[in-house]
């Protein structure tokens, strides 16, 4: 079942290469694609205190200025409780372990109210501006105990449109919705249009390596459906499964779902991919994307891999553990020249703003500093 190959993983970037050997263990099933590579959230949470995330705004350009005239990114924090809280010492962060800044002596924020803090790495231009930047691409954002080991509140974030805010429905409500003007400051109302979703369906299980079958079980707020696919394609109400009850999940399947509910945008879609009983001791990439416009013998991209298709899909990089590490949406293309004949062919994915973040985040070489690439080239020789 193994053989030795080698790989070579192109920084479309820099047009650096790299070569490395790995374990390949190539499978084309119908929806879904593995490379077991050497080289190489979750959702919203809800708070667990009596302060909430409310808002974020990752990309704001014209919606809100700060006291410097400078339209830099914000988090507003909400106070649901009946008594004033007192933020003295707490922490706001992008990471949990070593937060990074921290809350002046005095900060208090008033029962049913609202606070903003500015996250632009400017801590010189007042007591509420942070000592680190949001990035408008997937991050965590953490509100944290003074002592450090507790987090009162989390969210992931996906990627919010430039001038849009991700923000609960109402405040301290669960559901979250991206908002076409923000309420820096404000109390969250919607706008009479429809809005589009940010919330994803809570899943029971992460993605990743599981040693007996799984049953996965999705939750919704009340009112809103769940539809799912589980052949790679995205998931489109009134056209794919509507959900009823847990999946039971036998081998390894690529589960995608959605939020929807009339007078709703449907949500942004949540892709989490099981393996079952798989043993490899590199990480594993999972491509997922829809079936048909990747084999179909007449108009699929694999059948016409003369041209230069590039079609949407969903990238997942787990580690030997099992632990997944990237979940982005990406653009697919078949790489290379020659190597286009041969069965397995080699893969390009490329970061793009129509997909979601401009970059792939993370450190995939281990030898060098560098954690963003615009691409990444999947060799298969």
């Amino acid at each position: 079942m193994k053989n030795i190959t080698e790989t070579i993983l192109h920084d479309i970037c820099n047009k650096q290469k790299m070569k490395t050997e790995f374990t390949a263990i190539s499978r084309f099933f119908p929806f879904l694609i593995f490379l077991f590579l050497s080289s190489f959230s979750q959702g919203c949470k809800a708070g667990q205190g009596s302060v909430l995330i409310n808002e974020v705004c990752a990309g704001n350009k014209t919606l809100v200025s700060d006291e410097a005239r400078e339209f830099d990114d914000w988090v507003e924090l909400y106070n649901p409780g009946g008594e004033k809280v007192d933020l003295s010492g707490f922490f706001l962060s992008d990471r949990f372990v070593n937060p990074r800044w921290q809350f002046p002596s005095g900060t208090t924020i008033e029962s049913k109210k609202t606070l903003l803090i500015w996250v632009d790495k400017q801590p010189a231009q007042g007591p509420l501006h942070t000592n680190f930047k949001l990035s408008n691409t997937n991050q965590t954002l953490y509100l944290i105990s003074a002592d450090k080991k507790s987090v009162i509140d989390s969210l992931i974030l996906p990627f919010i449109p430039f001038n849009q805010s991700m923000a609960r429905e109402s405040d301290g409500a669960a559901l979250w919705v991206f908002h076409p003007l923000g309420t820096a400051g404000k109390s969250n109302t919607m706008p009479a249009a429809p809005v589009a979703l940010a919330s994803v369906p809570t899943f029971s299980h992460l993605a990743g390596n599981y040693l007996t079958s799984v049953k996965v079980a999705l939750s919704a707020p009340s009112g809103f459906e769940i539809w799912y696919s589980t052949n790679g394609s995205e998931p489109v109400p009134q056209k794919t499964k509507l959900y009823n009850g847990p999946i039971q999940i036998d081998s390894n399947t690529v589960v995608r779902a959605l939020l929807f509910k009339n007078g709703f945008t449907a949500g942004p879609v949540e892709t989490r991919t099981y393996l079952i009983k798989e043993r490899f001791s590199v990480p594993v990439v999972s491509l997922s994307l829809d079936p048909v416009a990747m084999f179909d013998t007449l108009t699929g991209m694999y059948s016409n891999f003369k041209d230069t298709i590039e079609l949407p899909a969903h990238f997942e990089y787990f580690l030997q553990s099992g632990q997944r590490v990237v979940s982005e949406d990406l653009g697919l293309r078949i790489s290379g020249h020659t190597g286009r004949n041969v069965a397995k062919k080699s893969m390009r994915v490329v970061a793009r703003k129509k997909y979601g973040p401009k970059d792939i985040h993370y450190t995939f070489f281990k030898d060098r500093e560098r954690d963003h690439f615009g691409g990444l080239i999947l060799r298969a020789d």
